[in-house]
C-alpha cells in the first residue's frame, strides 16, 4: 500500500487556515499576563509567574515543528529561554523582584529547529506583558546645584525685549479646508540670530468671543515633527497651540526640512538628535536647551492672543512632548494643568529607557528634577510593555511631582488601565 505522505501536512495547513479565519482579523494569536489583577502591586522579593497561551498556530507553521523564545528583561537582570509548544497548554514564565522597579516578559511562537518566529500580518506571533515592584521607591536623580539659575537665565534670553514678539500668518489652504469652522494661523517668534525661531500652529472656534478660550499646548514625540497643522492632535473648544519642536517654519519644503533634520541628527530622518556627547558634556550646548526656549516662547505667543481666557492652560505630550510639558510647567510657572504619556528623558542613566548617554551635564534635562518645581494638577499614563519610554520614567515622575497627581498604568498603548496610583500632594 502506497502512503500519500502529502495529506497530513495538507491537513495541518487546512487547520491552521481555518483557524486563522475563526480568530478573525486584528485578533492576537499569542496573549499573555502576570499573575496578579493589579500588575503592579509586587514588592521586592516577590515572584511573579506570567502566563501565555496560544490557542491556535498562525498559517505559518505549518509543517514547522513549534516551539516557545522567552525573554524578562528591565530593571533587573535579564532572563532568556526555550520551551516547546504543546497544543492546549500554556507557557508559564517566573522571575522574582530583587530590587523596586518594572520587568517585561515576551514570549513568541518560533519554528523551533530554525529559532525563527513565526511571522503574521504586521508582525510576529508574540505578546509581552509588564510588572512592577514598589515603583514609588525607585531612586530619584539628584539635581545641579544651579538648576533654578540655569533656567532662570535660559528663560530670559527668549524674554529679552529686544527680540520681536512674534506673529501669525495664513496657514495653507489644505489646513484651512481641513478645519472648517476654526480659525488655523501657523506662529514665528525669532530668538535671535543664528537661532531657529519658535514655530508651530495656533487654531480656535471662529465663533469664540475674546478672552474666553483655555489654552491647551501640545508638544509632539521625537522625530522630524509635523509639517502642516496637526489634526490629528488637535483639541476643540480651546484655544489650540502646537509647536513644531527644532523651529522649522511652515514655509519650508520637504527636502529643506529634511536636509535641516540630517544636520541636527548626524543622519537621514529618523536620526537620533540630542544624542552628540560633545554637546551634551556641557548643558549650555545640549539640543534640548533650544527645544526647550522654542516651547516656552511658543507658549508666550498663546498668552498673547485675545481669545484666551487669562487663566487656563493645559500642557499636553507624549514622549518627548511628556518631556517638554513638564520642563516648561517647571520653567514658565503658568501652567494650571499637566496631561503627558510615556515621558522620556526622566532619570537620566537610572533606567532602560531609549535615551543619550548619561553625562552630568543631562541632570538640567532630566523630567524628574523639573518636576520638583510643577504644583499643577498633572495626569501621566504609562505603558508597562514600552522599552522606548521604561515605566520607571513615569513612576520617578509621578513621585517628583509636587502637586495633586495621578499616574495609570497600561499593559500597552491604548490598552486598559491596570493600576492606578493618585495622591492630593
Amino acid at each position: 500500500m502506497r502512503t500519500n505522505t502529502s495529506q497530513p501536512l495538507l491537513l495541518l495547513t487546512a487547520l491552521l487556515l481555518a483557524a486563522a479565519a475563526a480568530r478573525g482579523a486584528g485578533a492576537p494569536w499569542v496573549s499573555g499576563a502576570p499573575d496578579r489583577a493589579d500588575p503592579v502591586s509586587y514588592g521586592v522579593g516577590d515572584a511573579v509567574e506570567w502566563t501565555f497561551r496560544a490557542d491556535a498556530l498562525p498559517p505559518s507553521a505549518a509543517g514547522k515543528k513549534v516551539g516557545w523564545s522567552w525573554t524578562v528583561a528591565g530593571d533587573g537582570p535579564a532572563a532568556t529561554g526555550t520551551a516547546p509548544y504543546v497544543a492546549g497548554e500554556p507557557l508559564v514564565v517566573t522571575n522574582v523582584f530583587s530590587a523596586p522597579g518594572f520587568l517585561r516578559a515576551s514570549a513568541t511562537l518560533v519554528d523551533a529547529e530554525r529559532g525563527k518566529p513565526l511571522r503574521v500580518a504586521g508582525g510576529v506571533a508574540a505578546a509581552a506583558s509588564g510588572a512592577g515592584a514598589d515603583p514609588l521607591s525607585l531612586e530619584q536623580p539628584d539635581e545641579p546645584a544651579d538648576f533654578d539659575a540655569f533656567w532662570r537665565a535660559a528663560k530670559a534670553e527668549i524674554e529679552d525685549p529686544a527680540l520681536p514678539r512674534g506673529s501669525l500668518a495664513p496657514p495653507s489652504d489644505g489646513a484651512a479646508r481641513m478645519m472648517p469652522g476654526f480659525r488655523i494661523a501657523s506662529f514665528l517668534v525669532p530668538l535671535g540670530p543664528g537661532r531657529r525661531p519658535a514655530a508651530g500652529w495656533v487654531a480656535w472656534p471662529a465663533a469664540a468671543s475674546e478672552g474666553t478660550l483655555p489654552m491647551v499646548v501640545h508638544f509632539g514625540d521625537y522625530g522630524i515633527g509635523p509639517s502642516d497643522f496637526p489634526a490629528a492632535d488637535f483639541v476643540r473648544g480651546v484655544l489650540f497651540v502646537c509647536i513644531q519642536p527644532h523651529g522649522f517654519t511652515p514655509d519650508m519644503d520637504r527636502q529643506a526640512r529634511i536636509e535641516a533634520y540630517t544636520a541636527i541628527s548626524d543622519g537621514a530622518t529618523g536620526g537620533a538628535y540630542g544624542f552628540r556627547d560633545a554637546e551634551n558634556a556641557d548643558p549650555r550646548t545640549c539640543y534640548f536647551r533650544g527645544l526647550v526656549q522654542r516651547a516656552l516662547a511658543a507658549i508666550r505667543l498663546g498668552r498673547s492672543l485675545p481669545m484666551w481666557d487669562g487663566e487656563h492652560v493645559r500642557l499636553q505630550g507624549r514622549g518627548q512632548g511628556a518631556f517638554l510639558a513638564v520642563a516648561c510647567a517647571a520653567v514658565d510657572g503658568g501652567a494650571t494643568e499637566l496631561k503627558v504619556s510615556a515621558p522620556w528623558l526622566c532619570g537620566l542613566g537610572l533606567d532602560t529607557s531609549w535615551q543619550p548617554t548619561f553625562q552630568p551635564a543631562l541632570r538640567y534635562y532630566d523630567a524628574a528634577v523639573f518636576a520638583r518645581r510643577v504644583r499643577c494638577p498633572a495626569r501621566i499614563e504609562a505603558d508597562l510593555t514600552d522599552t522606548a519610554h521604561a515605566p520607571a520614567a513615569a513612576a520617578r515622575l509621578f513621585a517628583a511631582l509636587a502637586g495633586p497627581k495621578t499616574l495609570v498604568f497600561r499593559q500597552r498603548e491604548g490598552g486598559e488601565a491596570v493600576s492606578t496610583f493618585a495622591a492630593e500632594k
